[in-house]
């Protein structure tokens, strides 16, 4: 039994640490049939310009191509993930709540016009969809789990639901803290915070001891990776 354990253990190929798999991101941002991307990102921008007009975000098929960068996010900017629960089977967010929430935690945390956002919502194929998006749609899924482990990702958490809604709160579901374990350890995590939002910080704290030796150990070697690059 050894020596089988060591045979497999030597043969095994080395998988790379998917915080700081550059290629594997990459590979799944640059995916594309005739220029059509399995993902967009979101332009701050005009995520910001939805939310003062009091409107709402809409399905990847109803946004105009303007409001995304396709491919690989510049170096130059910071990228984001909205991480939310939906608000109704067919729409994320119908009453424009969880969007007021993102505009406000984006501003909090100094974000830039031309920074990137994404919401499954609205950066992917949503049904009833097309062969093509369906397609597009399963190649998102095969690497979904970028989002939530790739170093430049900073999570924009948002607990906060309409008090009639008949869903779940956020902390309430399973694969939530799933992801927000993930988070903790390969990510940044912004919420709107301060005057207004105590009731977010309040949930937040309800996740429980946060792994604060996670957390500093993630940002340590973020650091050693950005020191890397330049």
């Amino acid at each position: 039994m050894r020596a089988a354990r060591m045979l497999l253990e030597e043969e095994a190929p080395a998988t790379p640490d998917p915080r700081w798999d550059d290629a594997t991101f990459h590979a799944w941002c640059e995916y594309n049939i005739d220029d059509y991307y399995s993902i967009g990102w979101l332009k701050v921008g005009y995520l910001r310009r939805v939310a003062a007009e009091g409107g709402t975000l809409t399905r990847r098929q109803e946004m105009p191509a303007a409001a995304f960068h396709f491919g690989i996010p510049p170096d130059s900017v910071s990228i984001f993930a909205w991480d939310a629960s939906w608000l109704s089977r067919l729409h994320a967010g119908p009453e424009g709540d969880q969007l007021i929430q993102a505009a406000t935690a984006l501003h909090q945390c100094g974000a830039s016009d031309d920074d990137l956002v994404f919401f499954d919502f609205t950066c992917v194929p949503m049904i009833p969809r097309s062969e093509v998006e369906e397609l597009l749609f399963r190649n998102y899924l095969t690497k979904s789990a970028c989002i939530a482990n790739y170093w430049r990702v900073r999570q924009i958490m948002m607990p906060r639901i309409p008090e009639h809604s008949k869903f779940k709160g956020y902390l309430k579901r399973g694969w939530s803290n799933v992801f927000l374990t993930q988070f903790l350890y390969c990510q940044e995590i912004v919420y709107p915070s301060g005057k207004g939002w105590e009731d977010v910080e309040g949930i937040m704290k309800e996740a429980g001891p946060r792994p604060r030796e996670i957390q500093r150990h993630s940002r340590l070697d973020q650091s050693i990776r950005m020191d890397k690059r330049t």
